[in-house]
Formats: structure tokens, C-alpha cells, sequence
């Protein structure tokens, strides 16, 4: 009687390989070649972004940046916690 157990494995590594494979097939475009992910390109911060953020954060202080982002209206959170580091005011 011959062992399965080589026979089981193997099948279970070709399945995963031709798993892998469609993925790659699913993530390539019409030319056959891989998705490249974009990034956003970084949107510099306009005068008067700059003003409402300055003004938010007199209103709301440093370390609020929830409701500066509000303030502003167009930033995230995050930007605005990165901020005063770009202009050395934290």
C-alpha cells in the first residue's frame, strides 16, 4: 500500500500556487502587467488653509486637532497633526 500523504501535500502546495497565480492574473491590467498603486500626490497647503489653521488653533489650542481639521474644512486630522511640526510650532 502506498502512502498519500507526499500526494496530499503536493496537491495542497499546487492549489496554493494556482491560488497565486490567479491573483496575480486579477491584480495585472489588459497589458499583462502588474497594477502599479498610486499614491495621492501632495496637495500643499494654500494660504488660506495656512490662516484657518492658525486661527483653529488659537480658538481650539494645540494637541485639538480633531476640531482644527473641522475648522479648516479641507485637511484631515492627521495633516493637521503634522502641521506644527513643518512649521516648528509644537
Amino acid at each position: 500500500m502506498q502512502d498519500n500523504t507526499d500526494k496530499l501535500v503536493v496537491g495542497e502546495t499546487s492549489n496554493v500556487i494556482h491560488a497565486e497565480l490567479d491573483i496575480i492574473k486579477l491584480l495585472s491590467d489588459s497589458n499583462n502587467s502588474p497594477v502599479s498603486i498610486r499614491r495621492k500626490k501632495y496637495v500643499h497647503w494654500s494660504d488660506e488653509e495656512h490662516r484657518l489653521f492658525l486661527v483653529g488653533l488659537q480658538i481650539y489650542g494645540k494637541g485639538d486637532w480633531k476640531n482644527i481639521a473641522r475648522y479648516i474644512g479641507t485637511k484631515k486630522e492627521a495633516k493637521c497633526l503634522v502641521m506644527p511640526k513643518s512649521f516648528s510650532i509644537g
